[in-house]
């Protein structure tokens, strides 16, 4: 997808605030299209300084800063890493899951809230990769769904629709805009 929005005039960045040399990240992304890279050296975050997962809430600002230095058509595929796993460790899993859930919701808001005062046409596509792996909590036989939600933003309005598609059109739903 990256590659074919670059051949339309769109720039494409992927953002995982994470060492993009883990699982070559580094190397993948750019074969595929995207022409900026961006890992955890570029959050300025007291988090990503001291080397702690960087905040959901400083991952929407980026993606906002993103979009207010670009006037061209833009397509950004960011990766959240607050709300991933282990939730081991102090405390009790289930809480801290639930706890930094409440901040991804957050994020969405902000994601929301910052595109619908631009009032520049947009496309938020959100959705997790897999569900929390939390033994005694999650279980394996849950089922293998991905939900996703996907909001349109033209002349500073929210254009609300619902739909259920399967997974494979969710690129051609991104493209749709």
């Amino acid at each position: 997808m990256p590659s074919l929005l670059n051949d339309a005039g769109f720039h494409s960045i992927y953002v995982h605030p994470n060492d993009l040399d883990f699982a070559d990240r580094a190397v993948y992304m750019p074969g595929l299209g995207f022409a900026d890279s961006i890992g955890i050296e570029g959050f300025s975050s007291q988090a990503a300084n001291k080397g702690e997962r960087v905040s959901d809430f400083d991952l929407a600002e980026f993606i906002l800063d993103a979009v207010d230095r670009h006037v061209d058509p833009l397509f950004i595929y960011a990766v959240t890493i607050e709300n991933h796993g282990p939730w081991s460790g102090h405390g009790d899993p289930g809480e801290r899951y639930l706890s930094n859930l409440t901040k991804s919701d957050a994020m969405i808001g902000a994601l929301v809230r910052g595109l619908d005062a631009r009032g520049r046409p947009a496309r938020l596509i959100f959705f997790g990769d897999h569900r929390p792996s939390i033994p005694g909590l999650i279980s394996s036989d849950a089922g293998r769904d991905t939900p996703y939600v996907i909001v349109d933003f033209a002349k500073g309005e929210i254009a609300p629709r619902s739909c259920d598609i399967p997974p494979e059109a969710l690129f051609e739903a991104a493209l749709g805009r």
